[in-house]
């Protein structure tokens, strides 16, 4: 469903949709803390790209939390700089 890449101080989380969902995007810090909601929408069929710009964040891991409708998946970031 998706593929990750990491650069120094962002990342891009990039995701394809067969249908239409609802999705929710969100990045947290290890300590459970939303850091940002990255999309909260609709999205239609095609393959969808978000960059996570961490420049004003320390280095370090964060998770990724992705829900497509009744599918939640998550992983880990690491942004280093």
């Amino acid at each position: 469903m998706k593929s990750i890449s990491s650069m120094p101080s962002s990342t891009t989380i990039t995701f394809k949709l067969n249908q239409s969902e609802k999705v929710l995007l969100e990045i947290y810090d290890l300590e459970g803390k939303r850091i940002q909601t990255m999309v909260n929408a609709t999205l239609g069929v095609k393959s969808h790209q978000y960059t996570f710009d961490g420049e004003a964040l320390p280095a370090g891991a964060y998770i990724y939390r992705l829900k497509v409708g009744d599918l939640v998946e998550s992983g880990k970031l690491i942004l280093s700089k």
